[in-house]
This record gives C-alpha cells, structure tokens and sequence, in this order.
C-alpha cells in the first residue's frame, strides 16, 4: 500500500506522523527482528518472572486483575479480530480491512509452525503450543495496518498489543518470550502486506457495498458461533457486541431518519395512527419482557405485591394490609388491578407487574394522541418514542408499584381536557374528565388530583378562559372525582376506625409535604433544585435537545400559543409543588415527563426546517455540553469506577472469579453510552438532528436489550430473599409459622408465602422463641446468631440453610441464616 493511499484512507489525520507511519517495510522488518532479539534475550528469564507472577496473584487481592485479563483476552482470537475488521469495512475503510485480513492470514502458518517446531510446555502445563504466542501475533498484525493508515491509533495499537501480550503472562498461557517472539511475528507479516502495496480496484469496492457488507456480517456471525472455537467470539459479542452494533447501524440511520423525518408513514407506508399503535404494543411487551428478568426490587414492590396476595387470600378487597396489618401508603385501585393477573399467573413477578407495562403502554400513545393534536402530524410519534426510551420511565414502567397507573390516569385527565379546549365543554367531557380524576385518586390519593387540577386551572387562567362555564366544568368533574374517591374512602375508613385516613392522608400525606420522611430530602434550601439535576440524569439522552426546547416553548416557537400555554402549564406548576414538597423522591417528578417529551420533539422539527431563533439555536448548542457531561460522566463511571472498588473500601457484586461476572455488563453499557454520546454529538454539530435522534434511539434499545438480557439476570444471583425462601417452602409447609431478627426485608415476606411473619425485636425473644414447643422457622442474621449464641449458648434449632448475598437497598454485603424448630 501505497503512502498516498493510507493518507486518503485516515484523511483525518493527514500530516501526522507515528512510530509505524515512519517506518517503511524494510524498517519494519528491522524492527521484528529487534523484538524477536529480545524474545531470545529474555528466554532464560521467562520461568522466573512467571512464578513470581504466579506468587503475587497467590498472594494479593487480584480479582480485579484476572477480570481485566479475561476481558482483554478475546480481544486477542482470531474471529474476534476478523469481525472487526469486517466492522471497519462497513465503516468504508475498506482498503485497510482488506490488508489488516491478508496480515493476520500471514501469521496463522508462522505461528502454527513455530508451536509444532518448540513444542514449548506452557506455563500452566496445558500444552506443549506455548512459543510463539499466536494471540499476540494476530493483534500485532491487525494494528501494523491500522497505525500507517490511521496515525492518530498509534498509542491505541501500542496499548493493545501490549495489553494482549501481559494478559496471555498474566493468566499463566505463555512466558514473556512468547509473548515478544508473537508480536515480532505480527509486525513481520504486516510489514510483508505492505510492502506488496495492495490498492482495491474501484470495481471490487463497489462490490463491497455497506448494506452487503452488513448483510453477511449477520449471517456469519451466527454460524460462527455455533461452531468450534465460537466461545470467544461470543464472550466478545455479550460485552462488546450491542457497542459494536450500534457503529454498524450508525451508517444507515441517517438515512432511515431522512425519510422518516418526512413523517413516520412515509417510511411503513401506514397511516401514522396505526403506527403508533404498533409501536405502544411493541413498548408494551419490551417492558413486560423486562419484569420477568428479575424478582422483585426492594420494598415499595414487595410491599404492593405481598399486600395483592393478601387480599385475595383474605378475601378483603376494601382494605389493604401487608404482614397482616393495615397498609394506609396508597388508596385501593392499584391492588385491585393487580389481583386480576395474580390471579390468572399466581404471585409470580410478571403478575405483580402487568399493569405497570400497560399503563406505560398506554401513557405513550396517549402522548402521541396529545402531540398530534396540539402540535401537528409526526410530533407525537416522535414524542411516544422519546417518552419511552427515557430512563426514569423505563423503570417506573417496569415495577410493581402504583406510579405508572398514576401516570396514565394524569396524562388521560390532559388528553380529555385537551380535547374540551378545542370542542368545547360540555358534560360528556366534564364527565370524562371526572371519571380519569377519580381513578388517579383511587391509584395514590390527593396527589392524583391536584396535579393536573393546577395545571388545568393554569391554562384556564392564562388562556382568559376561565369563564362561568369552565368553572362549572372543572367543578363537576372534581365533584365527580371525590365522590369516586369517598365511595370507596367512606366504608374503608370506617372499617378501620378512622385508622386509614388519619394515617393516609395525615401521615403519608400531609407529613410527607412538611418533613422529609425516611431519609429522602434534607435541608429546604439545599434540596430546593433537587429536580433539576434529577431531569437532567433521568431524561437522559434527550437532555440534548432539553434547554432549546425549553427555550422554543418558552418563546412560543414550536405549535403556536395554544400550545406554548398547555405545555408551560403542565410543566411549571408541577415542578414547583413538587419542589416545594419536602420529602423528594426522583419519580415525583415522573408527571411532567410527556410534556417534555413532546417539546422536544417539536423542537427538534423545528430546528430541522430552520425555525429557530437566535437563542434557541444558542442553547441548542449548550445542550451539547449537558448532554455530553452526563454521558461521558456515566460512562466512565461504568467502565472504569469498579476497577477503583478496593480504593473505596467496598466490595460490590460480580467480582468474585467464579461467578457471574457483573463488571462485564457494566463495561458493556459503559461502552454503549460512551459509543452513542460521541455518534450524537457528531450528528448533532453537524445539523443532523434527525440522524441524532435516530442514534440516540438506537443507543438506548441497546442499553436496555443489555440490561434485560444479561445484566438483570446477572443481579439475582447476589439476591437473598428468594433463595432463602425456596429453601425454607422445600423443608417446611406452609403452617409453619416464621419469625425474623435482623433481616425485616418485605421481599422475604412476599416469597415465603406464609401469611404472617414475626418479628422479634431483641436477643432475648429469639432465645424465647428457640424454647416453643411448637414448629417454627427463625430467619436471623449469622452476625447475630453468632452473637447471642457466643452468650447464652447454642439455640438448639435444626439449620434450614444459609445465603450470602448483597443488599441492593443499604448497598451491604449480609449472610442470613434459617434455622428450624421441632420441624421433625
């Protein structure tokens, strides 16, 4: 190859220079030979250094360093290599795949033929293949190439030979020398394939089409996989693949986003409602394919889904109680929805979570209808698609708890206001609009009704509509709420005493807005923007495109006054009562997430067809910086902060060398973020803003394919409560009482399946308890066990089994023990 065609090849880096772009091919065979010297230099060492290797791996916490080592490793296979220079050839680096290929095919003979001729024992007694080491080798000749072609890679290409050459020592494959002679070998070949100056012929590149290029990379993949030697590879794929997919896709979203830009029916051919549809069901069973991925999170889950399965053993559908006592947290709708699946599929996740999903589901296209109609046609397509693909929505979305069903209740209270703002209201809408408030009341109490009641009041007021009219509209339909409300709130609270109001709305309520409960707020003033940052991490990555649509709406730019007042209504009132509001939790803010999502959508229409002003286009070039802070911030944070776990004095999940190793999947979307910020932020200097959005959207569907495909699953091996609870239903039946100490974790509750659990309070009750006469389980903790059996003397009780696992609540490692009692 030919030193005019490299520089045309790496155009971005024309004039530069570097260590392999100096060199010429008789120069790079001088400089094999000095490395294949060395290997023979270092010869007599190699036994030395590798057991003092072995040594210092014995002899150190180095889990971190063997997971680094196994990472790097597959960097180092031959089919992992040959899909990457597949990739570069869809990236129309077309010439320097092709002589990066022919240089790791040279080295194959070289390589094989040096193992058989040393037949050289490797270090860990394996085999007698240990010189040269062809991993090393293969790498070596991938980068030769790369480096004259593209100068800027040198530092890259000098780390990733290196890199390979001190893992293959590090897990024990090969000696130093082996690692040297293979790197000697690999610059040899791609001096070879150099000097022959290879320049493809304009015909054979148009042969190499990207969409081609792209369609046999999807077949061959699969059948690489399924033959020998195909581990690697897929090892590759699980952490690097959903990064690598998304720089292949890259090249044909802009023009995918071209014509769908035009409008999402030009693209489907179909009328754009039933592409919505569609794509809400798609959103449906994406997010319920998600809750089947893990047990359930936490407590608020447990709580709700324990609660559901004692109302229908109870058989008490009027009041709801968790362990067998009042649960005054949420009003009643939200376990009556839930019983209905857990009573066709049992208590199982999927069940708990159903309606989660479907109110998402249908809080989508409900975003569609309100875009539609407020700013035009594909608004709120792109709204639907921006709405859920935010974070914070995708895990409301998917938990068991009554916040989506809130969600679609408010959005369908603006959805029938909407349409009374342009027919007219009248008492079918008065009516309507009544029956989506009272089931927001039924879902989470008074705050269902007075968000959207102050923002309908708010457009009303601004607007100069509030005429005798509307307040007879906005009266019936809040009458008509409360009473829904109080035809359940009436018997209940008498059934109780008044128990379920005073603590329902005076504590969970009233309390909450006046002091921040369970740790979640702090000093008024500190925690007075506590939403700002918490939109900008959660509506993450459309916090792009954020500050210009702010700006747009703000100045009326994007749909005209009629929407400028309903979107800013929606948004600021919401904003500032729960600002206001002591106890703050991020999905407080959850309500103002479709208003958002529809001002960038339309902001980002009109940034396309240039109707931006001056100061939109200020921050929409700002919004470059938050979005890029954020999503380089998170990625490092996943690629390289639990490399520094020991500098932290912790110890989190998925290190430990036998088991799930959950750093992978961290790294993986480490890499999915880091591979997405930089694309968007491309598309988005260069005035591509479709292209960007269509990025972003393909960012986050690997991100969340990542998450629900491996990283989920990965989790539950480092989860207690239902481990421990198999255990204890295979030994004991369900008429066995159980008592708990030091572990009070709704989620045992809910997966023993046992009506009521104690809990005991002091070392001397579970002494007391040790000493019935009747069968029993004790859940305990082993660092109490340990403590008040090293005092009083062994409990006498028959152990059940024990689980190590970690607390994702408290972020803490616990070992719980379940001991039996007169179980024989």
């Amino acid at each position: 190859m030919s030193s005019s065609a490299l520089n045309k090849i790496g155009e971005h880096s024309a004039g530069k220079k570097s260590l392999f772009g100096r060199l010429t091919s008789y120069r790079l065979y001088a400089f094999a030979l000095v490395i294949a010297l060395s290997a023979v230099t270092v010869w007599s060492f190699d036994r030395t250094v590798s057991d003092r290797l072995r040594i210092f791996l014995n002899t150190h916490e180095s889990s971190h360093l063997l997971h680094l080592a196994l990472m790097i490793k597959v960097f180092g296979k031959g089919g992992v290599l040959f899909l990457l220079v597949w990739v570069m050839a869809i990236k129309r680096w077309k010439q320097t795949a092709v002589v990066a290929c022919l240089a790791m095919l040279l080295v194959s003979p070289i390589v094989g033929a040096g193992k058989l001729f040393f037949e050289r024992e490797r270090p860990d007694k394996a085999d007698k293949r240990s010189f040269p080491s062809g991993d090393a080798a293969a790498v070596t000749a991938f980068f030769v190439p790369i480096a004259s072609a593209f100068p800027a890679t040198t530092p890259i290409a000098i780390a990733g030979v290196a890199a390979i050459g001190i893992e293959r020592v590090i897990l024990g494959r090969h000696y130093p020398s082996d690692a040297l002679a293979g790197i000697a070998i690999g610059v040899f070949a791609g001096a070879v394939v150099l000097s022959l100056k290879i320049s493809l012929k304009p015909r054979i590149r148009r042969l190499l089409r990207r969409s081609w290029l792209t369609a046999g990379l999807g077949l061959l993949v699969p059948i690489r996989l399924f033959s020998v030697g195909g581990e690697y590879l897929k090892n590759f794929l699980v952490v690097f693949g959903p990064a690598v997919a998304l720089i292949v896709v890259a090249p044909f979203v802009r023009s995918w986003m071209r014509t769908l830009g035009r409008g999402p029916m030009s693209l489907l051919k179909v009328r754009e409602e039933t592409l919505a549809l569609g794509l809400a069901a798609i959103i449906f069973a994406g997010f319920l394919f998600t809750t089947t991925r893990s047990t359930l999170w936490g407590r608020d889950e447990t709580r709700f889904s324990e609660a559901t399965v004692e109302m229908i053993h109870s058989g008490n559908y009027l009041v709801p109680t968790f362990n067998g006592n009042l649960r005054p947290d949420k009003p009643i709708l939200i376990y009556w929805l839930m019983s209905l699946p857990v009573r066709v599929f049992g208590p199982t996740e999927l069940a708990c979570r159903f309606f989660a999903p479907l109110a998402s589901a249908l809080v989508c296209f409900l975003t569609y209808c309100l875009g539609s109609n407020l700013v035009g046609p594909g608004i709120g397509f792109f709204a639907l698609v921006i709405l859920a693909m935010t974070p914070l929505f995708f895990i409301i979305g998917t938990l068991a708890t009554a916040d989506a069903v809130l969600l679609a209740s408010i959005v369908a209270a603006f959805f029938v206001f909407e349409a009374a703002l342009r027919a007219g209201p009248k008492k079918v809408n008065a009516v309507g609009l009544g029956v989506v408030l009272g089931v927001a009341l039924l879902t989470k109490g008074p705050v269902g009704l007075v968000i959207p009641l102050i923002s309908i009041v708010a457009v009303l007021l601004i607007s100069r509509r509030l005429s005798g009219v509307w307040i007879r509209y906005v009266f019936i339909s809040t009458l008509l709420a409360i009473g829904i409300f109080l035809a359940w709130g009436i018997p209940a609270n008498e059934a109780t005493g008044g128990e379920l109001f005073r603590r329902g709305i005076g504590h969970h309520v009233l309390d909450r807005m006046s002091q921040p409960l369970e740790g979640h707020g702090g000093n008024f003033f500190l925690f007075l923007p506590y939403y700002i940052p918490v939109i900008f991490l959660t509506f993450f990555p459309w916090t792009l495109y954020l500050p210009a649509a702010l700006s747009a709406v703000w100045g009326g730019r994007v749909g005209g006054e009629n929407t400028r007042i309903f979107l800013l209504s929606w948004m600021i009132p919401t904003f500032l009562v729960m600002s206001f509001v002591l106890t703050k939790l991020p999905h407080y803010i959850l309500p103002i997430y479709p208003a958002l999502a529809l001002a960038v959508a339309a902001t980002v229409r009109a940034a396309k067809e240039g109707r931006l002003n001056a100061q939109d286009l200020s921050w929409l070039r700002r919004g470059r910086w938050f979005f890029g802070v954020v999503g380089f911030f998170i990625a490092i944070v996943l690629m390289v902060g639990p490399w520094f776990e020991p500098l932290m004095g912790i110890k989190l999940p998925g290190f430990d060398a036998g088991g799930d190793h959950l750093i992978w999947y961290m790294v993986s979307l480490g890499l999915i973020l880091l591979v997405m910020t930089v694309l968007a932020l491309k598309e988005h200097a260069a005035g591509r803003h479709w292209s960007a959005v269509g990025v972003l959207v393909a960012g986050v569907v690997c991100v969340g394919f990542t998450l629900s495909v491996f990283a989920l699953p990965a989790v539950e091996r480092f989860k207690v409560a239902r481990p421990l609870a198999e255990a204890i239903r295979s030994k004991t039946g369900s008429d066995v009482p159980a008592a708990v100490f030091k572990y009070n974790e709704p989620s045992l509750i809910f997966y023993i399946g046992r009506q009521r659990l104690k809990s005991l309070r002091t070392d001397e009750d579970v002494i007391a308890w040790a000493k019935e006469s009747e069968p029993g389980v004790l859940v305990i903790s082993r660092e109490a066990l340990g403590r008040i059996e090293a005092s009083s003397g062994s409990l006498g009780l028959e152990r059940i089994c024990a689980v190590r696992g970690f607390n994702f609540e408290r972020g803490r490692w616990m070992d719980v023990v379940a001991l039996g009692r007169k179980l024989r």
